[in-house]
């Protein structure tokens, strides 16, 4: 299993509000800054230090008993490289990255 995500460590939310053009283009309605319902790990640890490899392990087994499964690192099998080519060339098209955009199209026009 591959698994692919974001974990924000730090983040500049502020800066995000003021840099890009519409910061919560792709947020849920009602957002009205990027930084509502997101929370980085250092704002979780009120500005501690943390150690990486010690994240990275709590993850692992996080996903190990959400998924009941023992996580463990290895070569990719070319199977496993093909269908991660084939995921990347459909999270890369159009459709992929526009889908909310067209799914709140679509529902703005119904409700019109």
């Amino acid at each position: 299993m591959l698994v692919n995500g974001s974990f924000l460590l730090d983040f500049g939310f502020d800066k995000m509000d003021r840099v890009l053009k519409n910061p919560i283009k792709n947020l849920s309605e009602g957002v009205e800054r990027a930084r509502d319902g997101m929370i980085t790990l250092s704002e979780l640890l009120d500005g501690a230090g943390y150690d990486i490899d010690h994240v990275k392990g709590a993850l692992k087994c996080g996903f190990e008993n959400a998924l009941g499964v023992e996580a463990r690192s290895s070569v990719l099998t070319g199977e496993e490289i093909e269908l991660a080519q084939r995921l990347s060339e459909k999270h890369r098209s159009r459709d992929w990255i526009y889908r909310m955009d067209d799914k709140r199209r679509r529902r703005v026009a119904r409700a019109q």
